[in-house]
């Protein structure tokens, strides 16, 4: 259980580094705060739980079929 709670801790904070850096990375470039990559991260992740969710794909089926 223990080990569990590692690894879900570990993804939620990756996470959360690649959005904190996706939004450094714009505020470097244009100085401007661009709130829309959030946008894309929350359909991404609802977009990812439809596919493993209530369709019932494998977890590796629902990332790949994502990615494209």
């Amino acid at each position: 259980m223990m080990h569990q709670l590692l690894v879900n801790g570990a993804a939620a904070g990756c996470a959360y580094a690649l959005l904190g850096i996706g939004f450094a990375l714009i505020y470097r470039a244009a100085r401007l705060i661009h709130l829309a990559h959030g946008a894309v991260y929350a359909g991404a992740a609802y977009l990812a739980y439809f596919m493993i969710g209530p369709l019932g794909l494998d977890r590796s089926v629902g990332f790949f079929l994502r990615s494209r």
